[in-house]
């Protein structure tokens, strides 16, 4: 027990900063999920040009502070993310008062955000978890080394799911299902675009965060139960 007097200090310098940034890219990707538009070219959801930052954030923070942290990184921004929908849709489900502008535009733009988090609580349930298992299992394999080549490859698998089953469950019952396989490939292949151009900062930022905090966690003997975050 700590004493009243005293303030509670946690061990880790940067680990609530990396949390906070995890969830404001995971909910900033809900808001504009529905929002298409062309990026260098290719026709990508607004979240597909956010949401892999979280992925990357997801490997520094395996790489350093190891899966039970990265997998509680994962499981409690799902459940921020359903709490977030939660929220948004009863409110802009209230009778509105006439007052102000645009409020059919709120339920036009964001009633359906539901349907996003809800394919994204499944898909990033088993692509997220399983990113972060390969960055664990790898690490201990290639003992330490190579952080790079774990990093985009983690990523490439786990994206390949995470977009599949986003794009199945939160886009075809809108969209026509040529348009839908148009926007997998484009994200698709932005994702890899995205794991080869910040594997090199995200690297800098593992030795950055391993130098600062004297952490660099090796997940010899764990359990490798998804379910055992609490």
């Amino acid at each position: 027990m700590i004493p009243n007097n005293k303030p509670l200090r946690l061990n880790s310098k940067f680990i609530l900063l990396l949390a906070m940034a995890y969830m404001t890219v995971s909910i900033s990707a809900d808001v504009v999920a529905f929002k298409f538009a062309y990026f260098f070219g290719l026709i990508e959801s607004g979240a597909t040009i956010l949401f892999p930052l979280t992925y990357i954030i997801g490997d520094v923070t395996c790489e350093v502070y190891g899966w039970k942290i990265a997998m509680k990184l994962v499981w409690y921004g799902l459940i921020c993310e359903a709490l977030f929908a939660i929220l948004i849709t009863s409110v802009i489900h209230l009778s509105s008062s006439g007052i102000g502008q645009y409020q059919n535009e709120y339920t036009d733009i964001l009633g359906h955000i539901w349907l996003f988090v809800f394919g994204g609580i499944i898909s990033n349930a088993i692509a997220g978890l399983l990113n972060v298992y390969f960055i664990s299992k790898w690490k201990i394999f290639a003992k330490g080394r190579v952080f790079w080549i774990r990093s985009i490859l983690s990523t490439c698998i786990s994206e390949l799911i995470l977009i599949l089953l986003t794009v199945l469950i939160a886009f075809t019952p809108f969209i026509h299902i040529k348009a839908t396989m148009h926007i997998f490939f484009d994200a698709y292949f932005l994702e890899i675009i995205y794991a080869l151009l910040f594997v090199y900062p995200a690297q800098l930022l593992v030795n950055f965060l391993k130098r600062s905090e004297g952490i660099d966690a090796y997940d010899y003997g764990v359990s490798y139960n998804p379910f055992k975050f609490i």
